[in-house]
């Protein structure tokens, strides 16, 4: 009997150190998880509709010729910056010049003709105002005031029909040298060339569009929804962004009917920074005004069935559930956090609900 009251003492003395060692080890795995964390704050951001846009140019111009030929010269390449009056294109002006010359020599003539009949018409209208005078006087016969008054006439006729024929020359000459004139085409602005549909050498036809130029003022367009559009007018400064880099524009058209396909009303927005490519596509965001919240990192944010973040409370890891409501960039508004509490920004993925932390002293003091 004695025996085995010894047996059981000392099976109790194992048990009560065996559970001393399990409880002792379990403290010692406790080991505390170093995080970074950051004190939440309400933080006002504004509130803005986002659209993507594409740079043009503020004035774009479709570059025809008004007769027919042959294209002799173009001047410039596609991208090519142009300065006001810079030769743009040229046709073959060969049969032109012809035409022109053959008419300018026909005008010489008529000059001429107008210079002789214009001399024989003053030196016979003289004449007949003197001739006109003696019949009066009854110095000179009725047949010899006739004879004198039809030579005035015939004179008188033969001016008036060399000016015609002048004129209606003139005006010819002026057409063909206008042609001529036409056949070359220069550059009304400044800005670049932004297509060219034809080749030297093709022949083309009355108000084809060979090129396509720009001016150097450039544009934003972008299409906004009918919901959206009454809350932008013109005038308004609108944030344009691409690759990192913000600039400023304002509203200066926005249209009356939407288009067609995507049912969108075109808004146009003159840039403040007019270096941007053609053709560029941008982040086009209209301020409407302001909110008020908690932003936090998304990658801050973990998710199982539930989206949540860990906080430290009391030196421990506290799971909390949160709903995104909006993200912007690399940041989230989230509800389910307020201000003043520490969100663990580094470091949340090796904790779990109720583990023991170590704040990082540096990142608490930062957040100060």
């Amino acid at each position: 009997m004695r025996k085995i009251s010894l047996i059981l003492l000392l099976g109790c003395l194992l048990l009560s150190l065996s559970a001393c060692t399990k409880a002792e080890a379990e403290k010692v795995e406790e080991i505390s998880k170093k995080v970074d964390v950051e004190v939440l704050q309400q933080k006002t951001t504004p509130v803005e509709l986002e659209y993507t846009g594409i740079v043009k140019s503020d004035e774009m111009k479709e570059i025809s010729f008004k007769s027919s030929g042959k294209i002799l010269n173009i001047y410039v390449e596609k991208g090519d910056h142009i300065k006001k009056g810079q030769r743009l294109v040229e046709l073959d002006k060969a049969d032109l010049n012809l035409q022109l010359n053959a008419t300018k020599s026909k005008l010489d003539t008529a000059q001429l003709d107008i210079k002789k009949a214009e001399d024989s018409y003053i030196y016979k209208k003289d004449l007949f105002e003197k001739t006109e005078e003696m019949y009066e006087y009854g110095a000179v016969s009725r047949d010899d005031y006739d004879k004198v008054k039809l030579e005035f006439d015939t004179s008188k006729t033969i001016y008036n029909q060399a000016k015609s024929n002048y004129e209606t020359l003139k005006i010819d000459y002026d057409s063909k040298l206008k042609m001529v004139n036409d056949a070359t085409i220069v550059s009304d602005i400044d800005g670049y060339v932004l297509d060219i549909k034809y080749e030297e050498g093709e022949m083309i036809s009355p108000g084809a569009q060979i090129i396509t130029i720009g001016n150097d003022k450039k544009i934003v367009k972008t299409g906004v929804t009918q919901k959206d559009l009454d809350k932008i007018s013109l005038g308004k400064e609108v944030n344009i962004e691409f690759n990192d880099k913000e600039t400023k524009g304002r509203v200066t058209n926005i249209s009356k009917l939407p288009d067609k396909t995507t049912r969108t009303y075109d808004v146009e927005i003159s840039l403040d920074e007019t270096n941007y490519y053609l053709e560029t596509i941008v982040n086009v965001k209209f301020g409407i005004g302001e909110e008020t919240g908690i932003w936090v990192p998304i990658n801050t944010i973990l998710s199982s069935n539930i989206d949540y973040v860990y906080v430290v409370e009391d030196d421990r890891a506290v799971k909390k559930t949160v709903t995104i409501e909006k993200t912007k960039g690399s940041q989230a508004k989230v509800k389910g956090l307020k201000a003043g509490e520490k969100l663990i920004f580094n470091g949340m993925k090796s904790v779990k609900n109720g583990a023991l932390v170590n704040i990082n002293d540096n990142t608490l003091a930062n957040n100060k």
